[in-house]
């Protein structure tokens, strides 16, 4: 049976602007925190789940899913994993792009939270082999890369009207996992935003063991998404 939320819990809500239109209440589920938070959640149909960081199990999450890796494969909807103290808005938002379902599902998500004009967005691209030659060959050989990336980049802008806010992604030139860690340190974003299992015609566009990375040690409150849903 649903309860009234604890009254710290309950003047947080009064201050948000939406107060008047939400009812919160506390329900104490007992079992398997995925299986109940993912049947709640397919039950309730939520437009965000909203968790926070678990806490260190040291070793046993090297060997194994960690509860919030588990939710974010499982979920129907998207997650919130909140690491910040909910004290402000977003006005630091940052999206890496990989013209996945998956990825659109995250942005769609992220309007919700952040004006969609505002998101920094980046796309990343690997050029293989390309350290390897003279420094007057590799833009050459670079060309028809940069070229399937931007082709790619603008099939999926067209193709998803609902994202025509968002400013086009940067074309970037490096494996994911760096452009990733090049961008969060240039922008310090309060938000980060990420498909959950995304793919794309390459493998090189792939964002799914580094989604999982990032759920595991997040670098700031992050967004995930793992496919459409149907409100």
């Amino acid at each position: 049976m649903p309860k009234p939320p604890p009254p710290r819990i309950r003047a947080f809500c009064d201050r948000l602007p939406e107060a008047a239109e939400v009812t919160p209440h506390v329900e104490v589920l007992s079992g398997s925190p995925v299986a109940e938070i993912v049947t709640l959640a397919r039950d309730e149909r939520p437009d965000l789940i909203v968790l926070g960081l678990h806490r260190d199990r040291g070793l046993w999450d090297t060997i194994r899913e960690t509860t919030m890796e588990r939710i974010v494969r499982i979920s129907p909807r998207p997650v919130l994993l909140v690491t910040d103290a909910v004290d402000h808005d977003y006005t630091r938002a940052l999206a890496a792009v990989d013209t996945s379902k998956a990825c659109t599902a995250a942005l769609l998500a992220a309007a919700r939270l952040v004006d969609l004009k505002t998101i920094d967005s980046f796309y990343a691209y690997h050029v293989p082999f390309r350290g390897l030659l003279p420094g007057s060959d590799r833009t050459a050989f670079a060309k028809p890369y940069l070229a399937e990336a931007a082709r790619d980049l603008d099939l999926w802008l067209k193709a998803t009207p609902t994202l025509a806010d968002l400013p086009r992604p940067r074309i970037v030139n490096a494996i994911v996992a760096e452009a990733v860690a090049q961008a969060i340190a240039r922008h310090t974003p309060q938000l980060f935003i990420a498909g959950a299992h995304g793919s794309a015609s390459s493998a090189r566009f792939r964002l799914g063991s580094l989604t999982a990375d990032l759920v595991r040690d997040p670098p700031c409150d992050l967004l995930v998404a793992r496919t459409l849903t149907a409100d």
